[in-house]
């Protein structure tokens, strides 16, 4: 009698138990995504592993009554094998890959102005966050696009980038006559990254280069702090300032919050051959806007009523090989830059476009490094004049 119920009856709690194993996975990964914490992610696969075996064990008891091993092994197999899925896709989303290497990096527990090595193709799954309010279409003019693929790895990072104010030059005053105390300098946070932690330009950074511009025209030279990181997308900024309390506390003790994020967002979002598509390419703008925007959001979030400025740079044509643009690049980036800038917008946020403050140069390769992505100084001090342009 066992045996005839066994297969109509029973064989479908097997069918249930894989399938459940095999959306653990996904489970994981979504939550991850949407910024879950490791600690639930791996409460997930606890769950998993509870929900196989209250599924499998039962039957595999009844398995064992009747005598048929074959099936109990089948039963075993499920439950192990939905597990070690879900095992797998989380230690690969927080950071290994087959080969060992790190493909999703998660944010550091200290701000760190950052080398850069570049590297082709993809660097991982890309990453989301909460949609911030779309201001108006940025897939327009995406048509017939086509993108060389790069992508930002993190290199090991030196401390955070500081400039100090200069000294005030003057006579030394008698030591029974106190001078009074300098007025305090204005204070500047950068966040985001490659670009902001100034990788391969031999160079102090675009920080460093606004209060050089600011000091040269005759402003009080601000007291900076960077804390761009190489390799970060909006994902990793927001997670960042939502969770470091350095990060917080530079914030909301902030005048003025400098912000250079999305580029990597875009090179995580496929290969070369699915990201030139024109068919996905709006849909990753879209996504990009929307990563971007949380990040902003979390910023000013964080910052409270501190600062009185945020200023949100765009990129030039970062596709074009050492900056020699083509139709298609100038146009994606174009798109990529409308999308920063409505991010911005939305954030209530000054946008500054760094597409224009390049082309202005007349010759955008004489400000990229010989890594052909990064600006080199020059291209970083155009940067720090951009900056002190838009916010005198």
């Amino acid at each position: 009698m066992y045996r005839l119920i066994f297969w109509p009856v029973l064989a479908p709690s097997f069918l249930l138990g894989v399938a459940s194993g095999a959306m653990v996975p996904v489970l994981v990964l979504g939550a991850l995504a949407l910024g879950a914490s490791p600690a639930l992610a791996a409460g997930i696969v606890a769950m998993a592993g509870a929900t196989a075996l209250a599924v499998t064990v039962p039957v595999g008891v009844f398995i064992d009554r009747v005598g048929d091993r074959r099936a109990m092994a089948i039963a075993t197999a499920a439950a192990d094998g939905s597990i070690l899925l879900a095992v797998v896709a989380l230690a690969g989303r927080l950071g290994v890959d087959g080969r060992g290497r790190a493909v999703d990096p998660p944010p550091r527990p200290l701000p760190a102005s950052a080398g850069l090595t570049l590297r082709v193709g993809t660097v991982g799954p890309m990453p989301s966050s909460p949609l911030a309010r779309p201001r108006r279409v940025l897939a327009s003019a995406l048509v017939a696009l086509t993108l060389t693929a790069c992508s930002l790895a993190p290199a090991p990072s030196p401390s955070p980038i500081t400039s100090a104010p200069s000294p005030t030059a003057g006579a030394t005053t008698a030591a029974s006559t106190p001078e009074p105390a300098p007025a305090s300098a204005p204070t500047v946070v950068g966040l985001g990254d490659s670009i902001m932690a100034g990788t391969n330009c031999a160079c102090a950074g675009p920080l460093a280069a606004y209060a050089d511009a600011v000091e040269r025209a005759g402003g009080a030279r601000p007291e900076v702090t960077n804390l761009g990181v190489a390799g970060w997308t909006s994902q990793d900024l927001r997670s960042f300032v939502l969770t470091d309390p350095d990060a917080r506390a530079a914030l909301a003790g902030a005048d003025t919050v400098v912000v250079v994020i999305g580029a990597n967002d875009l090179f995580r979002m496929g290969g070369p051959s699915d990201t030139a598509r024109a068919t996905t390419l709006p849909r990753k703008v879209l996504l990009l806007h929307a990563g971007v925007g949380a990040a902003l959001q979390a910023i000013r979030e964080v910052a409270g009523d501190g600062p009185d400025t945020y200023l949100v740079a765009g990129y030039w044509d970062i596709l074009a090989p050492s900056g020699r643009s083509t139709p298609e690049s100038a146009a994606t980036t174009a798109a990529v830059n409308e999308a920063l800038r409505a991010a911005a917008e939305d954030s209530g946020m000054d946008y500054v476009d760094l597409a224009s403050a390049f082309a202005a140069s007349g010759d955008v390769a004489a400000l990229i490094s010989d890594d052909g992505l990064h600006p080199n100084a020059e291209g970083i001090r155009v940067i720090g004049e951009a900056l002190a342009a838009s916010h005198p």
